[in-house]
């Protein structure tokens, strides 16, 4: 599973579909309305290191993980993913479920990571989230997505940018072909809930957020297509992040829109800059 690469099987047909069984668990609760809406990150990948001795140990470094946010500035880039806990994920799923019910963002973040790697483990297909999990998995047997997706929007709700950047692939990747032809207004939902994510994001200076809700304003999927709100995230990336050596918005967006349109969408990019980054 990829970050920031909308499914495919939107498009279309497909696009009317239905993620009643996921979606419908989130209800409809305004972002930011939890008390941990900025949390932190430490830098790195998923990693198999420092596998605890014992249960103890793995329950108090999941403790220590999740402890109070590291102050950031709003210009720093808040896209570092978190670490995961090493070993096996049996092992300290118990520790991260007692965390996310005390309403934990971070705890419910990895937590849903992990089972939704080994839901994913179990049908045979690769999640994406770092080298083989299966052995990770191998004492976890996961045959519901209901928990996983629910701690992934209640992660996603208090405001943590991971999850605010996974929920849009994650569900996507989670639903099924009878998941998909349900109910058009739960993929609606789906849709606006995607985009509410990324908006937070965004606010919150992550430049993953910015580029993929130009994207999404671009291939006219997720959201309307609406060329001048592509341009206007695309010129705030390239405010806030000159060093991703980003492409001229111009080019990718603007052939299109008039001079009036082209300034229009110059001023709200350095909105959305000012808003996000300064």
């Amino acid at each position: 599973m990829r970050r920031g690469v909308f499914k495919p099987f939107l498009v279309g047909a497909l696009a009317v579909a239905s993620v009643a069984g996921l979606v419908s668990r989130f209800g409809t609760a305004p972002l930011g309305a939890h008390q941990d809406a900025s949390v932190g990150t430490t830098a790195g990948r998923s990693s198999a290191s420092a596998k605890p001795s014992t249960r103890e140990t793995s329950d108090r470094r999941i403790a220590s993980a999740t402890v109070a946010p590291t102050k950031r500035s709003r210009a720093a880039d808040v896209d570092e993913e978190i670490e995961m806990p090493g070993g096996s994920y049996g092992e300290v799923m118990p520790g991260l479920r007692t965390a996310a019910h005390a309403r934990n963002a971070r705890a419910a973040y990895v937590l849903s990571r992990m089972l939704i790697d080994c839901f994913l483990v179990g049908r045979g297909q690769p999640s994406g989230f770092g080298s083989s999990n299966a052995d990770r998995c191998n004492q976890v047997t996961v045959t519901d997505t209901h928990e996983a997706v629910q701690l992934l929007g209640q992660a996603a709700d208090a405001g943590l940018v991971q999850a605010q950047l996974l929920y849009p692939d994650a569900v996507a990747d989670l639903m099924t072909p009878t998941d998909m032809i349900r109910d058009p207004d739960a993929v609606k939902q789906y849709k606006e809930r995607s985009m509410a994510y990324l908006a937070s994001a965004a606010r919150q200076g992550s430049a993953q957020a910015l580029l993929q809700t130009a994207s999404a304003y671009a291939n006219g999927v997720m959201a309307e297509r609406n060329l001048p709100m592509a341009y206007a995230y695309r010129y705030a990336v390239n405010q806030a992040f000159p060093e991703l050596g980003g492409d001229d918005p111009v080019l990718l967006y603007g052939g299109g829109l008039t001079d009036d349109q082209l300034s229009a969408a110059k001023r709200m990019g350095n909105t959305i800059f000012h808003q996000c980054c300064r």
